[in-house]
C-alpha cells in the first residue's frame, strides 16, 4: 500500500434520524468519481475501499 493523502470525514444529515459520513479523496484520486466504492471493514479503525465499474464484485 501507498499513502496518498488525508482528509477529514464529514457529516451529512439526509434526515432527522439519519447522518452519514462523508469522504472527499484528494484531487489525484479524481479519476475514481462516479466509479462504485466497494467498502471492507478491517478492524475498528481501518476500512479497505476497492473501485470499480461494477456494482457489484464477485
Amino acid at each position: 500500500m501507498k499513502y496518498v493523502g488525508r482528509t477529514k470525514v464529514g457529516k451529512a444529515k439526509t434526515n432527522p434520524n439519519t447522518v452519514l459520513a462523508i469522504v472527499k479523496l484528494p484531487v489525484k484520486l479524481k479519476d475514481f468519481a462516479g466509479k462504485w466504492a466497494h467498502i471492507w471493514k478491517v478492524d475498528e479503525n481501518t476500512v479497505v475501499i476497492k473501485f470499480s465499474d461494477a456494482k457489484e464484485i464477485g
